[in-house]
């Protein structure tokens, strides 16, 4: 039942807000190897270095192999 369920909104964890940014801005290409441009990039992200197409939930399995980077 969703009522058993309340929503939660998401928050940043605080790991994540405590990231550093990365000297030189990593560039991540989307699906068909297109690069992301800032337009496009996702704020979050780019606040840390990372320039990527802003991710769906799959994006953080592939960020995880990048334990420098995303220490989930």
């Amino acid at each position: 039942e969703p009522r058993a369920h309340p929503k939660r909104s998401e928050n940043v964890p605080a790991w994540a807000e405590a990231v550093v940014p990365l000297g030189e801005v990593m560039d991540v290409p989307d699906s068909d190897g297109n690069m992301p441009t800032d337009e496009d990039a996702d704020d979050d992200f780019l606040r840390s270095g990372v320039r990527v197409v802003t991710p769906h939930w799959g994006m953080f399995a592939f960020l995880s192999t990048f334990p420098d980077i995303c220490p989930l």
